[in-house]
């Protein structure tokens, strides 16, 4: 009752703290305050305005929903989306939404900037979010991301605890002749693992039942997997620096280390029955497996004002332990292009731009030879009385599959495979009105499909299959005050046998919203409702973190409410929200993944703070 009231107490003052009065001294809307490029910076990418996103249309959506029912856990995608992964040797297909080498960011700033995001709720929810990054002498810039998130969950065995962390830095001399840049990644993803509800269908009297009190499969197994990784690229300028932007040459060397551990340990194996194979102990379970990988590059990089063109070569060794050593290398080559053209308007101000990026890789010998991927990038902008955005991406690729899916040795699963490449060609076609309207469609050919049939083994389609996906989002305020957002998807594949996936997937929110105490306060109070079309939905294999085939239960068509009211008191944005605020109201069948429930109804309250001091 005490630890009760200590938070209400808490969430009182975090609520009310920011109508008072701030610290803070200063606020920039100087939209290049903070510039960034991507993780393919490696080509000497520019850096391009990327001003804080300040609205607060999502602000109640700062953390995705996750099908296995608790922050932390693994999670499936059910829209569809092409993967796309750099060209090379991969272990396994990793279920969280960790920090990455493709999620890392380069930023350049006018001063230091920081964000603080803090969100409570419902069952010891706890996620804090910081960034940060600031440039010295206008020539060094570092950045720091950290996300910390824990929650006990509405089921037995589902306490999660995450932690996230990322680095990136970049310099170049006053000269600018020489440079480098380079980030370091650490992730740690720790919670237990319940093998979903015994009994895996709610009952009638269930559903407004503490859900602690209902037996699941798994009473002792938890997982932990730790991932560090850290890079290092320096450069050097071939010719003398040029301020009208002239051509430039610039060689690149590259290095990167990883070490990556997954274990999984469970002291019931013999008394759960979960599963229906033991190898090595039939009472327990402490299965392994660490990569280290070491990866090195050599790259020449020509740019000009409006192209850049690189080329070069990688090598990657990677040692895998899992029952015994195994060593795999790799031998790259891969080459970008990329450009960009402004059209000028009848008034000679450079409205319209026309970007497009050419991504080449092969890999020349070594585990994954013969791999090869291409990719094309395109935008288009133009800016009429509102901005328009075209873009096309396009995927060919052929690579082998991941070293989970050709030799697993465990204590639960064995295989040894000789699968074949697997082949994808695939497209998408978006355009996007302003903020009123986008319309993405996408369409993907996959030949030689891996996935895992309903004993959770891997296995290969021959079949080509076809998976089409059109999306829609509409965003609009009518009045000044009401507001409409819709965001709908279907999608359609000839493969319902080897990929789930529901035909309509429909978000739609009402909300109303307004500026209060002179303009100071921006409010906005709505109502959401997300539905899936009824479909097959995975089950999930705890040992081997994979979503596997089952056809002997259909989602139902369940109604997932919300209620929230977001806010903004510049330069703090904060948010309520009520989950599944109809639960016990309009059916039961709130499962996603076989055997795991969404939440109950819920409770959070989240904070986000700026600083530009």
């Amino acid at each position: 009752m005490v630890q009760k009231k200590f938070q209400i107490r808490i969430l009182i003052v975090l609520f009310f703290f920011p109508l008072f009065g701030f610290s803070q001294s200063r606020y920039s809307t100087d939209p290049n305050y903070i510039q960034s490029a991507g993780a393919d910076f490696g080509a000497l990418q520019p850096f391009t305005a990327q001003f804080p996103d300040t609205n607060i249309y999502n602000l109640h959506q700062l953390v995705p929903m996750n099908f296995l029912g608790n922050l932390g856990l693994p999670s499936v995608n059910y829209i569809w989306q092409t993967p796309i992964h750099p060209l090379g040797f991969r272990l396994f297909n990793n279920p969280y939404s960790n920090f990455s080498e493709q999620t890392v960011r380069y930023f350049h700033t006018k001063g230091p900037y920081a964000q603080l995001t803090g969100i409570a709720g419902t069952k010891v929810y706890q996620y804090f979010d910081m960034r940060f990054t600031t440039t010295f002498k206008n020539n060094f810039n570092i950045a720091l991301a950290f996300k910390r998130f824990t929650s006990n969950g509405f089921y037995r065995r589902q306490q999660t605890f995450t932690n996230n962390f990322y680095s990136s830095f970049n310099y170049e001399n006053k000269k600018k002749r020489f440079g480098f840049y380079g980030s370091a990644i650490a992730n740690t993803n720790n919670h237990q693992e319940n093998g979903g509800l015994l009994n895996d269908t709610l009952k009638e009297t269930d559903v407004l039942l503490n859900k602690e009190i209902l037996q699941v499969k798994l009473t002792t197994a938890t997982r932990k997997n730790s991932d560090q990784y850290f890079a290092i690229n320096p450069y050097c300028r071939l010719n003398r620096y040029d301020s009208t932007g002239s051509t430039n040459h610039f060689l690149q060397l590259g290095a990167t280390v990883r070490n990556e551990t997954l274990k999984y340990t469970d002291a019931g194996s013999g008394s759960n029955n979960f599963y229906y194979l033991s190898y090595e102990d039939t009472l327990k379970t402490l299965d392994s497996t660490n990569l280290k990988q070491l990866k090195s590059s050599l790259s020449y990089n020509l740019k000009t004002r409006h192209a850049q063109l690189s080329m070069g070569y990688k090598n990657e060794f990677n040692r895998v332990y899992q029952y015994f050593d195994s060593l795999y290398v790799n031998h790259l080559v891969y080459g970008d292009f990329s450009f960009h053209h402004f059209f000028k308007s009848k008034d000679s101000v450079e409205k319209n731009v026309l970007k497009s990026a050419f991504k080449a890789s092969y890999v020349l010998a070594g585990y994954n030879q013969n791999d090869v991927q291409l990719i094309n990038e395109s935008e288009f902008r133009l800016k009429r009385k509102q901005l328009h955005r075209m873009g096309l991406l396009v995927l060919v690729e052929s690579r082998k599959p991941d070293l989970q899916q050709q030799f697993w040795n465990s204590n639960h699963f064995r295989w040894d495979n000789n699968y074949m490449p697997t082949k994808t060609v695939a497209g998408q076609l978006s355009y996007g009105w302003s903020r009123l309207f986008e319309l993405d469609v996408r369409y993907a050919n996959i030949t030689n499909l891996i996935y895992y049939d309903n004993i959770a083994l891997p296995r290969q389609v021959i079949t080509p299959l076809n998976v089409f996906n059109a999306g829609i989002r509409f965003n609009h305020v009518f009045f000044k005050h009401l507001g409409v957002h819709v965001n709908y998807h279907y999608q359609t594949t000839d493969g319902n046998n080897y990929l789930y996936l529901p035909n309509h997937v429909a978000q739609a929110r009402l909300f109303y919203q307004g500026l209060l105490s002179r303009n100071n306060l921006w409010l906005q109070i709505g109502v959401q409702a997300q539905s899936f079309s009824n479909f097959y939905s995975y089950n999930y294999m705890p040992v081997t973190q994979v979503f596997y085939l089952q056809d002997q239960k259909q989602t139902g068509q369940y109604l997932f409410t919300e209620f929230y009211l977001n806010a903004r008191i510049r330069p703090v944005n904060f948010f309520i929200r009520v989950e599944n605020a109809l639960q016990g109201l309009v059916g039961k069948d709130y499962a996603l993944v076989n055997g795991y429930y969404q939440p109950d109804r819920a409770f959070r309250f989240g904070v986000s703070w700026q600083f530009f001091d």
